[in-house]
C-alpha cells in the first residue's frame, strides 16, 4: 500500500466514523435511551467498579459481578470526566473511539486477507465501508458487548489468519488486546452476531 493509498484509508476511517455523529447528535445534549449505557457521572460509576461489589446507585442496588469485564469500556468516558469535559462530548468522544475502533480492527483483517488472496487496495476500503455502514451495526449501535464484539472480532480473524507470520511478542500482545476488547461481552453477550 503506497503512501497515499494509506493516507486516503485513514481518511475514509475518520469520515465512517463521523457520519453518524452528523445525525445523532445535537449541542449539549445527551443520547440516552435503550442499551446506551453512558453514565451520568462516569468517574463515580468507574471509580466504583475499581472498589466495591455493589452498586447502589441503581434502585434497589446492583451486583458489581462483572465490573471487571466492563473496566476498559468505561474507563474512556471516566478519564475524560477526570479531564473535565463537558459531559455531551465527552459522549460524542467516546462514542467515536467505539465507531472509529471496528474500522482500525477491520483494516488489519482486510489487509491479511488482500495479502493472502493478492487484491487489490480498493478490498481494504470496501471493507471499511461495508463493516462500518450495515444495518445491524447502525440498530445495535451503543451497547458495550455489540461494540466491543464489533472492535474484536477482526481482530481475532485476522490473527488467526496471519498467526504463523507475525512474531511471537506481536501475536501475544495483540491477542492480549482482542480478548481486553471483548471482555465487556461475556457477562453479557450480544445476540445475532
Amino acid at each position: 500500500m503506497t503512501k497515499k493509498q494509506r493516507y486516503l484509508l485513514w481518511f475514509l476511517i475518520a469520515v465512517t466514523s463521523l457520519f453518524p455523529l452528523i445525525f445523532w447528535y445535537h449541542s449539549g445534549k445527551l443520547i440516552y435511551i435503550g442499551d446506551l449505557n453512558y453514565p451520568l457521572n462516569p468517574w463515580l460509576y468507574w471509580s466504583a467498579k475499581l472498589t466495591q461489589t455493589w452498586n447502589d446507585t441503581f434502585p434497589g442496588g446492583a451486583t458489581h459481578s462483572q465490573a471487571p469485564s466492563l473496566l476498559l469500556y468505561q474507563a474512556i468516558p471516566a478519564l475524560l470526566d477526570r479531564l473535565r469535559v463537558n459531559l455531551s462530548f465527552a459522549q460524542i468522544l467516546t462514542y467515536t473511539f467505539w465507531l472509529a475502533l471496528p474500522s482500525i480492527t477491520i483494516v488489519f483483517f482486510a489487509e491479511e486477507l488482500r495479502k493472502r488472496l493478492d487484491l487489490t487496495v480498493i478490498f481494504t476500503y470496501a471493507a471499511v465501508v461495508l463493516y462500518q455502514f450495515n444495518i445491524y451495526r447502525m440498530i445495535m449501535f451503543g451497547d458495550a458487548a455489540h461494540m466491543v464484539i464489533w472492535a474484536a472480532l477482526p481482530l481475532v480473524a485476522g490473527l488467526l489468519m496471519g498467526a504463523e507470520r507475525l512474531r511471537s511478542y506481536r501475536l501475544a500482545l495483540l491477542a492480549g488486546l482482542a480478548m481486553l476488547l471483548a471482555a465487556p461481552a461475556g457477562p453479557n453477550p450480544p445476540m445475532y452476531v
